[in-house]
């Protein structure tokens, strides 16, 4: 995110959200875990979700620019 120009404040909002140890049980076959920490991903309905598509998707759409790949 900061090497896309996005304001310090932005980013570590972000990574706080990111990191701020989201812990949640898995439902397999109708047996419930116990809660495990979660490392990656984001909680649904998270507000940065949106932000974070966009931001993942920038860098191969940038790299199919720099190549000359385009959809018409």
């Amino acid at each position: 995110m900061e090497r896309l120009g996005m304001p310090a404040g932005f980013v570590r909002i972000a990574r706080l959200l990111r990191t701020a140890g989201m812990h949640a049980p898995a439902l397999v076959n109708g047996c419930v875990s116990q809660a495990a920490e979660f490392a990656a991903g984001l909680r649904q309905g998270c507000v940065l979700a949106q932000a974070e598509y966009l931001v993942v998707g920038q860098a191969p759409a940038a790299w199919l620019q720099e190549h000359g790949v385009s959809i018409r």
